[in-house]
């Protein structure tokens, strides 16, 4: 029997704590959005949450169908729903897709270790 691999459902904090900058410059879209739409957040601050060290409140511009629907930064309400992942890197190059892959797997290894110690 092959096994399968499960990639984790992280939360947009819990993502964006793993990368450089704390992701700030990428673009990320939750993994329910259709890849065609052109739906997806581009961070551009990300700060921890008043408070807590553990939290992080992340601000971007929206887009729908690649067009940018807001004019100033706007809060992301959702960032602790689950399901979200990095879209592509902004087109000014700041971060290779390398860099982002290997984020994403040093999250998806805390993410099973943590599920580990639960048990």
């Amino acid at each position: 029997m092959e096994a399968v691999k499960t990639v984790a459902r992280l939360s947009l904090s819990h993502l964006l704590k793993g990368l450089p900058e704390n992701g700030v410059g990428l673009q990320v879209a939750r993994d329910t959005w259709h890849p065609l739409s052109g739906r997806f957040w581009e961070i551009v601050k990300v700060e921890p949450k008043k408070g807590s060290n553990e939290h992080l409140e992340a601000y971007g511009f929206f887009y729908f169908k690649g067009l940018r629907k807001n004019a100033e930064p706007k809060r992301i309400a959702s960032v602790w729903k689950y399901g979200w992942m990095v879209r592509s890197t902004t087109s000014s190059g700041q971060r290779t897709e390398e860099h982002v892959v290997m984020a994403q797997g040093e999250l998806e290894e805390d993410f099973k270790d943590q599920s580990r110690r639960d048990l």
